[in-house]
């Protein structure tokens, strides 16, 4: 039997506008378009991105994980790559609440063959693929992953950042958001010395009241310039259903 292709909607960029809903940091992505896989609702909720290195601490999953049992029945959004370990744990958390889910794969939704988890989810409008990667970009890449690390926290109003190793990508990566007009916090942790020496905000016991407070102060400082006419081009090219991102 021939898969099922899901619609892909492409957004072309109007300065740092793409279509009426979605406004990216500018100076993190500067792409000329991007693409999405369902309903482009979610990207008006509050959202929150989340970003950990491949290694983490045994404490800080446990309080990422606390997060994530205290979000999944908010009416935020959370926006990950869910690629890392701890990020795949997150998701699977998510999945079994009511919140709503942005995935941002490392390669082109044209030709990416989907989850056949994510199927309910994205007729029920609770989840949404976007990715500004072209079609050329069929599979994860180093610098694929980069990218797509880049626009999670472009899309995000405020980004938690579990944990990122010394010296890694991750860091790297929170310092330019750092200087950018974007919140970024982590968990109060001896673990996370580096980036509080970066200037990312720390979480102390009250963690989804200070993570709420700070969102609620990041979205009204957030430069929204609401663009009702921008053109939406629906693709010929479709995205399977079926396994994984490849």
């Amino acid at each position: 039997m021939k898969e099922a292709k899901a619609e892909i909607t492409r957004l072309p960029a109007e300065c740092s506008q793409y279509g009426d809903r979605l406004a990216l940091t500018p100076g993190l992505v500067n792409p000329t378009f991007v693409d999405i896989i369902g309903s482009d609702k979610l990207l008006a909720s509050p959202k929150i991105g989340l970003l950990c290195s491949i290694q983490c601490p045994g404490d800080i999953i446990l309080k990422t994980l606390d997060l994530m049992q205290e979000l999944r029945n908010t009416e935020v959004c959370v926006v990950s790559g869910f690629h890392s370990p701890l990020e795949q744990e997150c998701l699977k958390v998510l999945l079994n609440g009511s919140c709503g889910l942005i995935v941002c794969p490392a390669r082109s939704l044209i030709g990416m063959r989907i989850p056949a988890g994510y199927r309910p989810l994205l007729e029920a409008g609770r989840l949404l693929l976007i990715s500004q990667l072209g079609e050329n970009h069929k599979r994860k890449t180093r610098e694929s992953a980069e990218e797509r690390n880049r626009l999670v926290a472009a899309v995000s109003d405020v980004a938690v950042v579990p944990h990122a190793t010394p010296g890694g990508r991750t860091e790297s990566l929170c310092q330019e958001i750092a200087g950018q007009d974007k919140r970024l916090v982590t968990f109060e942790s001896d673990h996370n010395s580096n980036l509080a020496a970066i200037g990312v905000l720390t979480l102390g016991p009250g963690t989804l009241s200070e993570l709420l407070v700070t969102m609620t102060t990041s979205c009204t400082q957030t430069r929204r310039a609401i663009v009702t006419s921008a053109p939406v081009i629906q693709m010929g090219m479709g995205a399977e259903e079926g396994c994984r991102e490849s």
